[in-house]
């Protein structure tokens, strides 16, 4: 393989991570292998970091205007939802609402399988939101939000492919 093929090959794999990851308009990614998601796992902290990028120039440009920490901690909570399609928060509606749905493993499958939202799941939700916020209300009064926010968003996506071998 040449350089050249190298370079298209990784330009490849954050294609298809932004692809993944994001909502994003982005070229259409080629997916040539059986499991191209495992693949481009390398490139998901690189979405991350650019989801970091996208949120701070909203939390920067709010705060220069004047807007309260915790009106700027919820848009960029919001902003990062909007950029992602809400996938992890559709995740964890899904897992909250089977774990504690039922104590059967069969009946649990099909409860995270549902498309509709249950209790738990609105629970869990409404404190993820929550402490997200909290934790990006703080970050923003303590003068540490850029740091926190390109940690938090790159260490969370460094752990799907973790995640992803093990399994």
């Amino acid at each position: 393989m040449s350089r050249n093929d190298t370079t298209l090959f990784q330009l490849n794999h954050i294609y298809q991570a932004f692809s993944l990851l994001t909502r994003l308009p982005i070229p259409e990614p080629k997916f040539s292998t059986a499991s191209p998601a495992a693949e481009a796992g390398w490139a998901y902290p690189v979405v991350g970091i650019f989801l970091a990028l996208l949120a701070s120039v909203i939390g920067f440009s709010l705060t220069f205007l004047g807007f309260d920490s915790g009106i700027v901690a919820g848009a960029v909570v919001v902003s990062i939802i909007f950029f992602t399609g809400g996938m992890h928060e559709d995740g964890l509606a899904d897992s909250a609402d089977g774990f504690w749905g039922s104590w059967e493993p069969a009946r649990r499958l099909e409860i995270m399988k549902d498309s509709h939202i249950g209790t738990f799941g609105v629970i869990a939700l409404f404190f993820s939101l929550l402490l997200r916020w909290y934790c990006i209300k703080i970050s923003i009064d303590g003068s540490f939000f850029f740091t926190s926010l390109i940690i938090a968003t790159t260490l969370s996506r460094s752990a799907i492919p973790v995640i992803m071998s093990i399994l």
